[in-house]
């Protein structure tokens, strides 16, 4: 109990009111994309060496083909198709984000556009929330309105305590945070109001 008495006020500051978004701060794209560059739109050509075969790949704007387009590459009729390799997805793009982009070569995160640093430096956690389910910073009224609701979705039903409480040490939060989100089959606004105001709380009583 000491331990969580000590950590609230640290966790508070973040769901204060702050003061408005200094001008500074602006989106360094409009949306999660990485840096602008000109269309990569194309068609990309292919000649099967097995077979002397052409193919024509179409090339997206933003440099990438779709794997399913490479399936009629074949060698014959008991070929089911060219198929990609590509362990750990190294250099496979599973879905297009338009909430973050991540270059880990470059060392660039950026959410909606907006770099990590900038926003860890300004903004409180509850102005990132916002950011990232409605795609962009709130205004003050936005950011008092979410404050709000989120603080009326803070406590934490004891029945959960007790669960979490009976779990190993070493537990791994996630898991014990699914204990209780896992009966919203919906994710809607109330649902997020209450795992923004209930996952503070998971984080001191797990973080050692």
């Amino acid at each position: 109990m000491e331990r969580v008495n000590a950590r609230l006020p640290v966790l508070s500051a973040h769901l204060e009111v702050s003061d408005p978004m200094p001008a500074a701060i602006k989106p360094w794209c409009t949306s999660s994309a990485g840096a602008p560059h000109g269309s990569l739109m194309g068609n990309l050509t292919i000649v099967d060496e097995r077979t002397g075969k052409k193919y024509q790949v179409p090339v997206s704007e933003d440099g990438t083909v779709k794997s399913i387009d490479l399936k009629k590459i074949t060698t014959g009729k008991d070929d089911k198709g060219l198929k990609l390799y590509d362990p750990g997805y190294f250099n496979t793009a599973p879905v297009r984000s338009s909430i973050s982009y991540i270059d880990g070569d470059e060392g660039i995160l950026r959410y909606r556009g907006y770099p990590i640093e900038e926003l860890a430096e300004n903004c409180t956690f509850l102005e990132v929330a916002y950011l990232l389910i409605y795609g962009n910073l709130p205004s003050q009224r936005q950011l008092a309105d979410l404050e709000f609701e989120v603080s009326q979705h803070s406590a934490v039903p004891q029945g959960l305590l007790d669960i979490i409480q009976s779990m190993p040490q070493d537990a791994h939060p996630s898991g014990a945070f699914g204990q209780y989100i896992y009966k919203s089959k919906q994710v809607r606004d109330k649902q997020i109001f209450r795992i923004l105001g209930q996952v503070l709380l998971f984080t001191i009583d797990f973080v050692p």
